[in-house]
């Protein structure tokens, strides 16, 4: 009693027996619903993903075309009439460009399947946990779960060399407390532990579908590439969708401006035969007023008149006749010739 209150927790600390490994079983009761939590998603999630892999059967037709498209282009060499690809080259199909450097053969497969295989456009459906599986690391729940193993080997024999209440006092209350909790773990533990060896029951039978090292090839990886393969499938998709929309938007523009040319040059031919046509109309119009004037006389002047019907006056007062052509230029009325006696 006459020590201060840090010197007497201290002392009270000292007198618990095996104290070092408590504050351990204490700190895993803390901090397991949270291990529990890490990675019991992931377990669902890769389990799911497998389940999905193997069962898909739009994914697995893709990956035909994939194949056909792989044989075709290899034909003649000595990677044509191949048999299968690895799962890894998917996300390569992005590299393979064409001679334009514009699109890929991810666009092309893309193009074949809405074109000829539209029911597959979907295949993505499929793989609803692809995404989650990719983030899920063996070696990080194995991790998990060999701390957990350890941690609840070691709270069994902390309960198993425990005192009882006469040895240790009514207060130590660390039997009444972690009894129920390490059996309630345990299971927990034993629950994963079997979800995680059906996953990777499951990614074994992957492994032997798809024909690859496991050991090589981790569970993460697979689904890294199957998710980036998804992700770039439908992004091929929609910029495949913005070029049909660009080109389809630069083919109404040149119909437009076709047919705007072709309406501007028959606006143009049409003035042009009005044109002409009134100039025709004009024309003929002249023709019938010439004939009318000299029909009428009226083509000639008044000096001409009145030349025709009194001479030229020679500006004595004498007027000389003036001789009319008819017609003909060789032929003379009989009016106009002179009068001629004749002797006999």
């Amino acid at each position: 009693e006459d020590l201060v209150e840090a010197e007497q927790f201290a002392v009270t600390m000292g007198e618990i027996k095996r104290l070092l490994p408590r504050l351990k079983s204490l700190s895993y009761r803390q901090h397991h619903p949270e291990m529990v939590q890490d990675i019991k998603p992931l377990i669902i999630a890769g389990t799911a993903a497998c389940e999905e892999v193997k069962s898909g059967l739009k994914f697995n037709k893709i990956l035909e075309l994939v194949l056909l498209l792989g044989n075709y282009m290899n034909s003649g060499s000595r990677n044509g009439q191949a048999y299968g690809f690895e799962i890894s080259f998917l996300p390569k199909l992005t590299a393979i460009k064409d001679v334009e450097n514009k699109s890929t053969l991810l666009h092309y497969l893309v193009d074949i399947v809405e074109k000829n295989y539209s029911d597959l456009i979907t295949f993505g459906d499929e793989l609803t946990h692809c995404d989650r599986a990719a983030r899920v690391s063996i070696d990080v729940i194995q991790k998990t779960l060999r701390i957990m193993d350890t941690s609840l080997r070691n709270l069994d024999v902390d309960l198993a060399n425990n005192c009882n209440k006469q040895q240790c006092g009514e207060d130590d209350l660390f039997s009444e407390i972690m009894t129920p909790f390490a059996k309630e773990a345990k299971s927990q533990f034993e629950l994963l532990q079997n979800m995680f060896k059906k996953m990777e029951g499951l990614y074994d039978d992957l492994a032997d579908y798809y024909v690859f090292d496991k050991s090589k090839y981790t569970l993460e990886e697979f689904f890294s590439d199957l998710k980036s393969f998804k992700d770039s499938f439908y992004e091929a998709q929609r910029e495949n969708h913005k070029i049909r929309e660009a080109e389809e938007k630069s083919r109404r523009a040149r119909d437009a401006r076709e047919k705007a040319e072709k309406e501007k040059k028959e606006r143009l031919a049409r003035k042009k035969a009005l044109i002409d046509m009134n100039a025709d109309h004009t024309q003929e119009g002249v023709m019938d007023s010439l004939f009318e004037a000299l029909q009428t006389g009226s083509a000639f002047s008044r000096d001409q008149r009145r030349r025709r019907q009194g001479g030229v006056n020679t500006g004595d007062d004498k007027k000389v006749p003036l001789l009319y052509r008819s017609r003909s230029r060789t032929a003379f009325t009989e009016r106009d010739l002179p009068t001629t006696r004749v002797q006999h």
